[in-house]
């Protein structure tokens, strides 16, 4: 990190309060176990990801990779590493993106078979209960 950045490592390792050895000894060490098991499971993660055509979250993908796979991993752990993965699934559920568009178009054809466009709809009075369909 030092040397990507240009500087030498004496000045440096004095600014940061840390001795050169260290610094030489930090920079040659393998990466630990945690930081393995980060990469592995980021891996995982892109791949339950990648399975679902991208539409599974965190919570989806927690889900998948303990009563899926197995694996061993708290929510947390699995929300952290999508975050510095730059992994998102789609927000809200399918559910609610699929009722919403049925109760769009169901509304369209009434209104359709009615005869009635926007404007000749009456709004209901403030406080006053909704009727699920003007064609009634």
């Amino acid at each position: 990190m030092i040397a990507a950045e240009g500087l030498p490592a004496q000045l440096a390792t004095r600014v940061l309060g840390v001795s050169e050895s260290g610094y030489y000894e930090w920079r040659g060490r393998a990466p630990s176990a945690r930081a393995v098991r980060h990469a592995w499971l980021t891996e995982q993660i892109q791949a339950v990801h990648l399975a679902s055509r991208g539409t599974y979250g965190s919570r989806r993908v927690h889900a998948e990779l303990t009563l899926g796979l197995g694996i061993t991993v708290g929510h947390g752990s699995v929300e952290m590493l999508m975050r510095r993965a730059a992994i998102k699934g789609l927000p809200g559920s399918r559910r609610s993106r699929l009722a919403l568009a049925s109760r769009a178009r169901v509304v369209a054809e009434c209104r359709r078979l009615c005869g009635e466009s926007r404007s000749q709809v009456p709004m209901p009075a403030a406080g006053a209960r909704r009727r699920t369909s003007s064609c009634r």
